[in-house]
């Protein structure tokens, strides 16, 4: 073949600073971790967390009782009966026969069934007072206590009945030691009715929670609401 019809290869310069292009690289997927410790970890953790919690209600309420100890002063008790005696809310009996302080931490369950009472308010450390009203015959305080003796022997109970006044008016008291709780109640007429208050709480921190019963008791108002 003729060199002069051969032709002759071409230069081609590359620029020193011409930047090489690399193909991407392959995208790498992520692999989820199935691996069963892990979520046993988180459970174990979410355990540990109830756990903790569950103890500190424990704390609370141990510390609780042991501010109610009798032999001790309590600063929850204080607190209960500033609040009840400054409680802006009343429940208002639905016939207007009486009306009682209703403070926040406090619960009013009206009557529901028969015996029940006209209402069962329940406070904080298990407190409550219930009030009822019947109807009265003669209107003197033999009937109240035939009333009374006639109701403990259908219960099968004897309390001592004792003398006193209550808001201003002759009644009776009876303290009644149950197996858990312990009830102090005061029978006494006004108008036609028959009233009937009574407050518990728990046998072993009953003398300790009485001036916060007894402030409820005591702001018990007979009569209208009077705005």
């Amino acid at each position: 073949m003729d060199s002069a019809s051969t032709p002759k290869p071409r230069l081609v310069r590359i620029p020193r600073d011409m930047r090489r292009v690399h193909p991407p690289a392959p995208r790498r997927t992520r692999r989820r971790v199935r691996l069963p410790w892990i979520r046993l970890a988180f459970m174990a953790i979410a355990g540990l967390a109830m756990i903790g919690l569950t103890a500190d209600l424990v704390s609370l309420r141990l510390r609780a009782e042991r501010a109610l100890d009798p032999k001790g002063s309590s600063t929850l008790v204080s607190d209960a009966v500033v609040e009840i005696a400054t409680a802006t809310n009343r429940y208002v009996d639905f016939a207007g026969r009486f009306s009682l302080p209703l403070p926040p931490t406090w619960a009013a369950y009206p009557y529901q069934n028969e015996g029940d009472y006209d209402v069962t308010l329940r406070g904080p450390h298990r407190m409550e007072v219930c009030v009822s009203t019947r109807p009265i015959g003669t209107g003197t305080l033999e009937e109240v206590r035939a009333t009374i003796l006639a109701n403990e022997a259908r219960a099968r109970i004897r309390t001592n009945l004792e003398e006193t006044e209550f808001l201003g008016r002759p009644a009776f008291r009876r303290v009644v030691p149950l197996r858990t709780f312990t009830v102090e109640a005061y029978d006494f007429i006004a108008g036609p009715w028959h009233m009937h208050i009574s407050a518990s709480a728990p046998r072993n921190a009953f003398d300790t929670l009485r001036p916060a019963l007894m402030e409820m008791c005591t702001r018990l108002t007979v009569g209208p609401e009077t705005p």
